[in-house]
Formats: structure tokens, sequence, C-alpha cells
């Protein structure tokens, strides 16, 4: 697997992120990866980890426009996966 990068995210030592030199493969798996993140266990995974959330951070300076849509979509996932999360463990005093 020459020219890639592994980023390791799980506790078990699983390798599930590669991102490529090439653009159009970063884009591929970083859309596959906001599919992935529908799951609540990936998700929590994901957003649990530091390499894997730094390496989202780094991603946003990347000049490719399809690569980011797919970013911002991983986010957006991310993000309304971990409020649901939230609301669903908030307790009604009414």
């Amino acid at each position: 697997m020459s020219g890639f990068k592994t980023v390791k995210f799980a506790p078990e030592r699983t390798e599930a992120f590669f991102i490529s030199n090439d653009i159009g493969n970063a884009e591929i798996l970083v859309g596959m990866l906001a599919n992935l993140c529908v799951v609540a266990e990936v998700c929590r995974r994901v957003t649990s980890s530091t390499p894997v959330c730094e390496l989202m951070v780094r991603m946003l300076f990347c000049v490719d426009t399809l690569t980011l849509v797919q970013l911002m979509r991983l986010y957006i996932t991310c993000l309304q996966r971990l409020q649901n999360s939230k609301e669903n463990h908030q307790v009604g005093y009414f």
C-alpha cells in the first residue's frame, strides 16, 4: 500500500482509515467514512480518536472542493449523531 497513510482509531488496532496522496481517493474515502458514521458505534470511535480528529481538521486546508464537501458531510453527520445522543441522555424534570 505505497502512497497511503494509515490512521488507527480503534483500541483493537483496527486499521480502517486511509488517506491517499491522490485527492480523488481522499474524497471517496472521506465520503465512505461519513456514510459509516451514521452507525453510532463508528461515530463514537471516530470522534473519540485524537489522530482521526486531527486529520479531519488538517483536511480543512484541502484545495479540492469535492473532498471538502465530503468532509463537511462527515462533520455534519458526526455532530448530528453527538447531538442526538446527548438529547437521549437528558433527564426530563416535567
